[in-house]
């Protein structure tokens, strides 16, 4: 079987089960410690809505393009037992066609690791995966050589998300659902929205995404 790693993918079922998917963040009682990334030009305001993704609460952060712009939390736990990170992402019909995304954990020694950046259409819902398994093609080491091991997520201090893009453009993102997961994941969907009503859902298949088997 061969090894695959990346992200925005939506599990529809894990590949064994295990223990329960564990929510870090749900925003249900405020921000939980999340802030704007220091230093990144294009950030906006960052508020928690009451009424977002489900109309349950989420995080919705405000760019302003081009540039970069990042969210940050710090972690301080072992994420040894779980293989997969996964949150919930919507994206504003007015971002620039070219905003990206990418995914950065810190580990025990500040070390960054980061996911390769991933393309976020105007007006798309997603569910983002990646694997943290040891062998995980997912992250790259940024900074410094160290590949990326077992012992990576023995201590994560800190988990981000960054956006870039060259086009102007204001627009906002909004997260839910950061939940770790002890399966791996390999089936995806999109759904396409407008004023938070899902229009259209598309079936993907990304070889290149998640560490794991393939099918």
């Amino acid at each position: 079987m061969a090894a695959i790693a990346g992200m925005l993918i939506l599990g529809v079922g894990p590949v064994r089960a295990e223990s329960p998917v564990r929510v870090l963040f749900d925003f249900e009682s405020g921000l939980q410690g999340w802030r704007p990334v220091a230093g990144l030009p294009a950030a906006g305001e960052l508020i928690r809505l009451d009424s977002g993704l489900d109309g349950s609460a989420c995080l919705q952060f405000g760019l302003n393009l081009p540039g970069e712009a990042g969210v940050a939390v710090k972690i301080g736990e072992n994420w040894q037992p779980y293989q997969s990170l996964l949150f919930d992402l919507s994206v504003s019909d007015s971002a620039p066609a070219d905003l990206e995304c990418l995914v950065y954990l810190k580990d025990k020694e500040w070390l960054w690791y980061q996911s390769r950046p991933r393309r976020l259409e105007p007006g798309t819902r997603v569910v983002i995966g990646l694997g943290l398994s040891g062998v995980s093609l997912a992250w790259n080491p940024e900074g410094h050589k160290r590949p990326w091991n077992f012992y990576s997520t023995e201590l994560i201090n800190e988990l981000g998300l960054k956006f870039l893009a060259r086009q102007p453009g204001r627009a906002w993102i909004r997260l839910d659902n950061v939940r770790l997961d002890p399966g791996l994941f390999i089936s995806f969907k999109f759904d396409r929205f407008r004023n938070e009503t899902p229009e259209k859902v598309r079936a993907a298949s990304y070889p290149g995404f998640l560490s794991g088997p393939r099918f």
